[in-house]
């Protein structure tokens, strides 16, 4: 899995967080922090 925010590989021990039914995993709480701020930023199209 890859962090949304920074594209750092990793694995599902680390903070995730649900978004319209998908689970995102963040490598950091600044990455998850920057995403729960504005999703849309990091979604792919």
């Amino acid at each position: 899995m890859k962090d949304p925010v920074c594209g750092m590989e990793v694995d599902d021990k680390h903070d995730s967080l649900e978004h319209k039914g998908k689970k995102h995993y963040f490598c950091c709480a600044s990455c998850k922090w920057a995403f729960e701020n504005n999703p849309s930023q990091f979604e792919q199209s």
